[in-house]
Parts: C-alpha cells; structure tokens; sequence
C-alpha cells in the first residue's frame, strides 16, 4: 500500500466560481458514496492538502 496518495484540483472558473471547492470538500468531510470516487480517500488514512482557489472558503450568495 502507498504511503503517500495525491489528489490534484487545480480548476478555477474565475469570479468566485469552482466546481472543484465543491468537489475537494466532497472528497474530504462528505459521505463515501460510489458518485463521489475520490471520497474513497476518507477510508485510506491519508492527509490532504488544498492549494490556490480550490481552497478559498465557500461563500453562497443568493441574489
């Protein structure tokens, strides 16, 4: 088994906009569920590291 895994998200839309927050944040706290594949990381043990506008807070705004 590996030691160390990666999982890379490096979108950003501009604006504000990312689908790939969305995702990280499905990945790391949500549910393991087969929709998400990389929720699968939950079950490993391992740390992760979020980087640039992937990691910026999640901000809702309805106008």
């Amino acid at each position: 088994m590996a030691k160390h895994r990666s999982f890379w998200l490096d979108g950003d839309l501009g604006w504000g906009i990312s689908w790939q927050r969305f995702i990280a944040r499905l990945v790391a706290h949500g549910p393991v569920h087969p929709c998400v594949p990389g929720s699968i990381l939950q079950e490993t043990g391992c740390d992760y590291t979020i980087l640039g506008n992937v990691a910026d807070d999640v901000r809702i705004s309805m106008a």
